[in-house]
């Protein structure tokens, strides 16, 4: 057998464990390094940190996330109230939606805004109808009363002038009191018998062309 091929052919064990040796020396890093990469692992946390203070801080309490334990007063305008079954209702569903105390006030505004919108419209439907009923009124009345509506709306502002009361008066004018047949058919009634009975001067002089103005003003369109 050839010695020197033998020997050749394995290599030296120490020279394997100097390799070795050498190129785990070259992977690890130095010392300042190590610090160096420690200091700005520190630096970038104390700075995610301080952010996160400085957004928690700038954070308007109200706005803050989820919904209180309980929530403070709201903020309502003249002529509304929220307490009771209602109260009760509304902060069931605020916290159901986890809503903070700024988003629960913008739903209340958002809610008082439309119920005031809402009965606008109401009130502008109703005085339509309510002039409409009027107006209907005075129709049945001319129809019911024929040839005897001109005398029995002097008598009816006859009548209501005795009173000698200005709400009566209103509620002939601006009610509409004056157009119900049923209404006008009583006021005739009573201002025929007070004028039969001689009492044309009760009630400021009030008789024959007197009765006029009141009644024009119950029944413009006469």
């Amino acid at each position: 057998m050839d010695t020197n091929s033998t020997e050749g052919s394995n290599p030296n064990p120490a020279d394997a464990v100097t390799a070795t040796d050498t190129t785990t020396q070259d992977q690890k890093p130095t010392a300042a390094e190590g610090t160096e990469g420690q200091e700005k692992g520190g630096t970038d946390a104390a700075a995610t940190d301080k952010d996160k203070t400085e957004s928690t801080e700038d954070k308007d309490p109200a706005e803050s996330d989820g919904a209180p334990e309980q929530y403070e007063a709201f903020t309502l305008p003249d002529g509304y109230t929220l307490e009771g079954e209602r109260l009760e209702m509304a902060v069931e569903k605020f916290k159901e939606l986890n809503l903070p105390q700024g988003k629960a006030q913008e739903l209340i505004d958002l809610y008082v805004k439309a119920d005031s919108e809402n009965a606008e419209a109401r009130n502008v439907l109703l005085g339509e109808a309510r002039a409409q009923q009027i107006e209907q009124w005075g129709t049945e009345a001319r129809t019911q009363l024929g040839e005897r509506f001109d005398q029995a709306v002097a008598n009816a502002a006859f009548a209501a002038s005795l009173v000698q009361d200005p709400e009566v008066v209103n509620a002939m004018e601006q009610q509409g009191w004056g157009n119900h047949p049923a209404m006008l058919k009583m006021l005739d009634f009573f201002g025929s018998k007070f004028r039969e009975g001689g009492m044309d001067g009760v009630g400021g002089g009030r008789g024959g062309g007197g009765d006029k103005p009141l009644a024009s003003r119950m029944y413009p369109n006469m």
